[in-house]
């Protein structure tokens, strides 16, 4: 794999410590003596495990290349690079840390003995610094990303490559794009870690809460001509009100699927949730809030489908294809036939 950390001065050697790497400049919290090939690998794994799914190899890639090879970059790149940088980092000792803490001899794992200077740190420590690494890696991942989302939005022609990936096409649903369009609806943190893992349960909110509602023709009109940019005033009000219920119906269901952290007045995925610190969130505290999350969420669902019936009643001439079928109610022949003599008293004898 291409590196985006680089030797600051010299060539790379088979001696190289940490600190003859940027890797300082961006987790500085590591000991500049450590071997830097005791630490590439956890790199290596953590870039693949959690950056390049959300970045895309393309990009990556051609990035890389330009770093190895001094190309000049671009404002925007240069700020890419440094988000980038920061999230590899943060993820690479996320991952690096409970492999430090054993090592693997012919007895099995042991513990290694602090050298002269330093002190094995305790268990509770060691736990501490994981679930503080493991949330700025979060943290970093989801800046990064939201930064790349805003220079696709930006038209910036350096960021191309990663609008033509499946890494960012994959976002693409029918009634969401992109991160900040969920986001207006309900509370993510702007974290599109946590919108694509919302992704399978949108798909099932569509097919279970909105296609009933607005018919198979008209949810099929109405996302044909949001994805085709061809959405008319009537389709964009319509398309809206999907958006309030589907956003809604999704973290209803996401809090009781996904391994989500309860996050300012919202809440995020996490990458490891074996990393949590269950003294700063005892068990408790975490079903509470994500229990108040749900009931909000499943609150706002109710109210907000409500609100769509009523809205297309309401406008049913701008939309023929719902008032024509049998999600108009009006149109909807079924009906319950009470048993004969259900309306008469008898005695028994």
């Amino acid at each position: 794999m291409k590196s985006i950390f680089k030797k600051t001065t010299g060539v790379p050697a088979p001696t190289d410590k940490v600190g003859d790497y940027n890797f300082k400049d961006h987790y500085p919290d590591v000991n500049l003596n450590l071997a830097w090939s005791e630490l590439n690998p956890y790199i290596r794994q953590a870039i693949r495990r959690y950056i390049l799914p959300f970045v895309g190899s393309e990009l990556y890639d051609d990035i890389a290349d330009d770093i190895q090879a001094g190309t000049a970059l671009s404002p925007s790149q240069t700020e890419f690079v440094e988000r980038l940088r920061d999230a590899s980092a943060y993820c690479a000792i996320m991952t690096a840390l409970p492999k430090k803490k054993t090592a693997i001899a012919s007895m099995g794992a042991v513990e290694p003995v602090a050298k002269e200077g330093t002190t094995s740190s305790s268990l509770w420590g060691f736990r501490t610094t994981l679930w503080s690494v493991a949330q700025d890696a979060d943290r970093c991942v989801d800046e990064l990303l939201e930064y790349m989302e805003e220079r696709v939005r930006e038209n910036d022609t350096a960021f191309t490559l990663f609008e033509g990936s499946d890494a960012y096409n994959i976002g693409k649903s029918d009634l969401f794009r992109t991160t900040s369009e969920f986001n207006e609806f309900q509370n993510i943190n702007k974290s599109r870690r946590t919108y694509l893992a919302l992704l399978p349960i949108l798909r099932q909110i569509s097919i279970r809460h909105i296609v009933p509602v607005l018919g198979q023709e008209q949810y099929d009109a109405l996302v044909a001509a949001y994805k085709g940019n061809s959405l008319t005033s009537q389709q964009s009000a319509l398309l809206t009100k999907c958006r309030q219920v589907a956003a809604a119906w999704a973290i209803y269901e996401a809090t009781q699927k996904m391994v989500i952290l309860p996050d300012q007045d919202g809440f995020r995925v996490i990458s490891n949730a074996d990393a949590i610190d269950q003294r700063a969130y005892a068990t408790d505290v975490i079903t509470s809030a994500i229990e108040r999350i749900r009931s909000g969420a499943e609150k706002d669902a109710r109210e907000n489908a409500a609100e769509l019936v009523a809205f297309l009643a309401d406008n049913k001439d701008d939309y023929p294809l719902w008032a024509d079928s049998f999600a108009n109610p009006v149109n909807n022949r079924d009906y319950f036939v009470r048993p004969f003599g259900e309306d008469y008293g008898a005695v028994m004898l």
